[in-house]
């Protein structure tokens, strides 16, 4: 936070956590919350953590079911990870993608990064 945002006043802590969060977001998770956190001025930010895997990849499903199942959630998420899709079976995509639908049919921003 030191390093960004200097010009204008903005929250220095995450204002919620869900989901099983250790205290290890690890590093990339980390960069996203402090540089989310420097760019928006006086936003409240939540960390929202989604444990396990699936197939051996993300657990996006969990995480988009839990989404589903909230009625308050922040209106963007930034996602900080991926899958290597070619190794999901087809209906675990569909369904996936459904469930993306779901959360852009109520207004909900889902920001990727792809490198």
């Amino acid at each position: 936070m030191h390093h960004f945002g200097k010009g204008f006043p903005h929250l220095t802590e995450i204002s919620k956590e869900v989901g099983p969060n250790t205290g290890k977001t690890g590093l990339e998770a980390n960069l996203d919350v402090q540089y989310i956190m420097s760019l928006g001025a006086n936003i409240s930010t939540t960390f929202w953590s989604t444990g396990g895997l699936h197939e051996g990849q993300e657990p996006f499903l969990e995480w988009l079911l839990d989404l589903s199942n909230t009625s308050l959630i922040p209106p963007v998420f930034s996602v900080s990870y991926g899958d290597h899709e070619r190794t999901l079976s087809v209906e675990y995509m569909r369904r996936v993608n459904v469930e993306f639908q779901k959360i852009g049919v109520r207004g909900i921003s889902v920001l990727f990064c792809q490198w």
